[in-house]
């Protein structure tokens, strides 16, 4: 909106738990302002990268781990961590705002399972 000043980023749709290499689902960080409203004609660019107490592997994009906003808000449908399970979350960062951190989330590894000879996965 016209009068938005543009204070800090928020996660709008939060990383999913997933296995190793698999998508996080949707993740949308927004750019808002004091009062919690998105500032809709803002087009800056927001870095996604772990915070620094993650312990799995390397979060990745197919595309950028940076985009530039739209309408205020930046989405990734292309977000995994490949390598290593752990626990960890997400930082969402941009020039002169407020950084965001993600809810927690697990990174797992399936595990094959012999049970009466035959494999399966858990």
């Amino acid at each position: 909106t016209g009068g938005c000043v543009p204070h800090h980023l928020t996660f709008t749709d939060e990383p999913s738990n997933a296995q190793v290499g698999a998508t996080l689902g949707t993740v949308a960080v927004a750019i808002q302002d004091l009062g919690n409203i998105t500032c809709t004609s803002e087009t800056s660019t927001i870095t996604l990268s772990e915070n620094g107490s993650s312990t799995w592997g390397t979060l990745t994009s197919g595309t950028s781990l940076s985009k530039a906003s739209t309408a205020g808000v930046a989405t990734w449908t292309d977000l995994s961590v490949t390598t290593t399970p752990g626990f960890g979350s997400i930082d969402a960062n941009g020039t002169g705002l407020t950084l965001d951190t993600s809810i927690s989330l697990r990174i797992f590894r399936l595990i094959p399972v012999i049970n009466n000879g035959r494999r399966r996965n858990r």
